[in-house]
């Protein structure tokens, strides 16, 4: 009977001591656990704050993302509206050099018809030199048949009447052509100044209508440049628009994240506080190891002293 006793304690002391390692090992083991736990919980919310300042940033850039969008939509209304704008101007313009062109026209004819008018006055002005040298002439011959007329008498008045008449025509021919001469002098140099204006009015149109075909020119660049600009603001836009919403996606697969790291911290955190009631039931169980084994050595104490 003793000899059983001695040997249940010999038993339950080397079991005791097995169990101990065993709750010890156990214990360094959740000790790990616990650590490794604590980590990857910190690491967890690490990772959500990091996320959660990403997320920020990524709100910021999609903000700005969506305001460079907008802008390039401004920008290319505005684009469109200085072109119709150019474009409008542009046949304004080739209006104006088309009214120009007929000013121009005109006036080129009025020149003409002045410079004509003008050598006409110097036609008319020749031929009543002519008309004034042969009234001086029949004025001298009337003179002349006059004189002789008196000297025939009686027989050479009716021959003078008519010398007179003709002397007296010949003089109203001279003053009438002296009046016509000084018409056409003045004609003259009216002419010759209008030829002159018109000649300058010629040049300013000239000039006119090239500076508006310069503009029309100009316009037609501005219009053709804004023209090429519109397609590239919108791809810009389309970039931008392309760009807003992979940041969208972006940002919808982050907060995903945030939300499972949030999650994971949480279980993490759970796990955790799980693991050190473990911790703190082994630390008991090893306790009550070692107070069993202490037990069992007093027990075998007292066997061996009741054999002797």
């Amino acid at each position: 009977m003793i000899k059983r006793i001695s040997d249940s304690a010999q038993f339950l002391a080397s079991s005791s001591a097995q169990v101990k390692a065993s709750a010890n090992l156990s214990v360094q083991t959740i000790e790990d656990v616990t650590f490794s736990i604590q980590q990857i919980a910190g690491g967890a919310e690490s990772s959500s704050v990091k996320i959660k300042d990403n997320a920020v940033i990524l709100d910021q850039i999609e903000s700005d993302v969506i305001g460079i969008s907008s802008r390039s939509e401004e920008l290319k209304s505005l684009s469109l509206q200085t072109s119709k704008a150019a474009e409008e101007g542009g046949l304004a313009v080739r209006n104006n050099v088309q009214q120009m062109q007929f000013i121009f026209d005109s006036v080129a004819e009025s020149h003409n018809v002045i410079r004509s008018l003008s050598d006409r006055s110097n036609e008319i002005g020749s031929i009543l030199t002519i008309i004034s040298g042969i009234a001086d002439q029949t004025n001298l011959l009337a003179l002349n048949a006059s004189i002789e007329a008196a000297r025939a008498g009686e027989h050479g008045k009716g021959f003078a009447v008519v010398a007179e008449e003709v002397r007296k025509l010949a003089e109203q021919s001279l003053h009438s052509s002296k009046q016509i001469g000084e018409l056409i002098d003045r004609v003259q140099k009216d002419s010759e100044q209008s030829v002159r204006i018109m000649g300058t009015v010629s040049q300013n149109a000239s000039v006119g209508l090239q500076t508006s075909a310069d503009t029309s020119e100009k316009f037609r660049d501005i219009m053709d440049r804004t023209n090429e600009m519109v397609p590239r603001i919108e791809q810009i836009s389309a970039a931008f628009q392309l760009i807003n919403e992979r940041v969208a996606t972006f940002k919808h697969t982050a907060d995903v994240i945030a939300e499972a790291a949030e999650e994971s911290a949480r279980n993490t955190d759970e796990v955790s506080a799980a693991t050190e009631e473990q911790f703190a039931s082994m630390e008991e169980i090893s306790a009550a190891v070692k107070a069993i084994a202490q037990t069992a050595e007093e027990l075998e104490s007292m066997v061996h002293q009741f054999k002797t």
